[in-house]
């Protein structure tokens, strides 16, 4: 069994800029999630056993074959933060119609295999921090924010406990239409 998710990916270059962004809003206490590991969560899965995967897969492109998406621009505008997990993220401005269209098709095919979804409502973000407990001033965030970012591709991810912490390996990979 491997603990999986599925994930917008997020290009080099725009997870390097997320990156410096993180580097100005840091402040003590915060634990820095390294830039590698930035994604934005279509749908966390939990453990899945290999057979499963292979049918998610199937179903996915199956559902992506009748009904394409393309690829879209997203704009990270605000610095959230997640009490219980003590996680802050940068949110989006709005959310754009082929996500709404990508997250729906996500939650039909795992709701049809019958994996359950363990949030109220689809909050797309990016986790930038750990461990935070408080967001820093305004002023910070206005010199680095609004950010746009182009989707192109989502992955299916496995998440890896390692000594080094937590990684993210690319199971499968989907393109988004030009």
């Amino acid at each position: 069994m491997a603990r999986l998710f599925i994930a917008l990916d997020i290009a080099p270059a725009s997870k390097q800029y997320i990156a410096k962004c993180a580097e100005l809003i840091h402040h003590q206490g915060m634990r820095v999630i390294p830039s590698a590991n930035y994604h934005l969560t279509l749908f966390f899965l939990g453990e899945v056993e290999l057979d499963a995967q292979a049918i998610l897969i199937g179903e996915i492109s199956n559902r992506l074959a009748t009904k394409p998406i393309s690829s879209f621009n997203y704009q990270l505008a605000h610095l959230g933060l997640f009490n219980k997990p003590k996680v802050a993220y940068l949110g989006l401005k709005h959310i754009p119609a082929p996500l709404s269209q990508l997250a729906n098709i996500i939650n039909e095919v795992v709701a049809k295999l019958g994996f359950v979804n363990q949030h109220n409502r689809f909050i797309p973000h990016i986790s930038i921090f750990r461990k935070a407990k408080a967001l820093p001033s305004d002023v910070v965030l206005r010199s680095v924010l609004p950010c746009q970012v182009t989707a192109t591709s989502f992955s299916l991810y496995h998440s890896v406990s390692t000594a080094s912490g937590v990684q993210y390996q690319a199971i499968h990979t989907w393109a988004l239409n030009n």
